[in-house]
């Protein structure tokens, strides 16, 4: 296994035991802060190797973690202060869309890495962007509550929709297609991003498959004959 291949691995592991953990554990206690950051770090930490850069840009997003570090460890003390969410969360998007565009760039764009990276890579894209959606919704339910409805017991009464997980459980409902209809958009705006999810789910897919299926053929046909 290739030292890249590896990478993207360990970055598909860490975002998959973060989603299969984040319903059953994080809630609004220490406990599940601590699992949120924990596992949120380790999946920066480990997104952070994806792609090697320049040294002085590499600096900068060591910097910009360290500042999230910082507001997470804020958001754990004084969790009544929702600044420092909204500030963490405003963060985590700048990781989400760097993770993207750099993973995206070398399962679509470069020939550099071989086919079983690029499967991996086109994996954590997608779960990527149901993170990154899930992050914007909860964002949008702290700015402007009550913009999701939800007729399940998994809201509980009188709080907010997304606590316990519910905002990634929603986005990855909404990425998948599948529609439940236990948490529903109200707000024009969450409704709009909720369409955009579905569509960006349903077109995904078939890029992938399509793009994936085209490197393989034009490696094959550019790879030298066995004697």
């Amino acid at each position: 296994m290739s030292k890249r291949t590896s990478i993207f691995k360990n970055l598909l592991i860490a975002i998959s035991l973060f989603l299969l953990g984040y319903p059953l554990l994080v809630d609004e206690g220490v406990i599940g802060r601590t699992f949120e950051a924990v596992f949120g770090l380790g999946i920066l930490s480990t997104g952070i190797r994806v792609v090697p850069e320049h040294r002085k840009r590499q600096g900068l997003v060591l910097v910009l973690l360290g500042v999230l570090i910082c507001a997470w460890i804020a958001e754990l003390v004084y969790p009544d202060q929702d600044f420092f969410g909204l500030f963490r969360q405003s963060l985590l998007m700048f990781f989400f869309i760097r993770f993207i565009a750099l993973v995206g760039k070398d399962v679509f764009v470069t020939r550099r890495v071989d086919a079983t990276s690029r499967i991996y890579g086109a994996i954590c894209i997608y779960l990527l962007l149901a993170a990154g959606f899930a992050n914007i919704y909860l964002m949008i339910e702290q700015v402007s509550p009550h913009s999701f409805g939800c007729s399940t017991e998994l809201c509980p009464h009188g709080e907010s929709v997304f606590r316990s997980g519910t905002h990634l459980y929603y986005s990855l409902i909404t990425m998948a297609t599948v529609g439940y209809g236990d948490i529903t958009p109200i707000q024009p705006i969450a409704a709009m991003l909720a369409a955009l999810e579905a569509i960006i789910g349903q077109m995904y897919v078939g890029i992938v498959i399509a793009r994936l299926v085209g490197l393989h053929l034009l490696e094959t046909t550019d790879s030298p004959p066995k004697s």
